[in-house]
């Protein structure tokens, strides 16, 4: 039985490779300021396919960017990180137990975020949407739904459930006065161009379900 472990070894800070699709969004004045406080205590990991099957960071981009920040900022060492002769700043991160796709990887990386919202009375999918770039992390966990990738934090139902509503905000009802100012009804022509298939079965469902009660006529051309 071959066992797999995890390794933690120290690498030059210019070499780290982040997530470069990462939706996830930082406050790294915080970060700066726990680290400058508590030290680096939290290890960011490597994956050797979060980047389209490329190597990267599948979690702690954002204190690996604040711990970036603090270096170029001339901010002396934090604990936890070590200095060599030419002054480089190397760090802790975490090395083994690589997922076995990109896909596996980046629902990795979304549920090790959203756990930390999770337990006691919890927060919602809804809730969870507001750690991150709402676009990106929807048209992810849609690529990830599609791809046949299940999330621990987000289920499918979940996920219907954020895309009908990014499609209602996206395209909401607009109530147009006549001249006496009373409502009028106005017929909307939508045309969205989507590339695939996958896509337009994901979107149209969703959008359908947005307009029916504003009487909006939509067509989905698929290329």
């Amino acid at each position: 039985m071959t066992e797999e472990k995890i390794i933690l070894k120290y690498i030059p800070l210019p070499d780290a490779i982040g997530w470069e699709s990462n939706p996830k969004e930082h406050d790294l004045g915080k970060l700066i300021s726990s680290i400058g406080r508590y030290g680096f205590v939290s290890p960011p990991k490597f994956d050797s396919t979060i980047n389209d099957g490329k190597p990267g960071l599948v979690f702690g981009n954002g204190r690996t960017h604040a711990l970036k920040l603090m270096f170029d900022s001339g901010m002396p060492p934090p604990r936890g990180i070590i200095v060599d002769d030419d002054g480089v700043w190397n760090f802790p991160v975490i090395f083994g137990i690589d997922q076995d796709s990109p896909e596996v990887a980046m629902a990795l990386a979304i549920d090790h975020n959203n756990l930390t919202l999770t337990g006691g009375e919890g927060f919602s999918a809804l809730d969870m949407t507001y750690l991150y770039d709402r676009k990106a992390y929807l048209g992810l966990l849609r690529n990830l739904a599609n791809s046949g990738q299940e999330i621990v934090t987000v289920d499918k139902d979940d996920i219907d459930f954020l895309l009908r509503l990014m499609i209602e905000q996206e395209f909401p009802a607009v109530p147009l006065t006549g001249s006496e100012g009373s409502e009028q009804d106005t017929e909307f022509i939508i045309r969205i161009r989507v590339v695939d298939p996958d896509t337009f079965k994901a979107v149209g469902k969703h959008l359908r379900d947005a307009v029916e009660a504003n009487n909006w006529d939509v067509f989905l051309d698929v290329t």
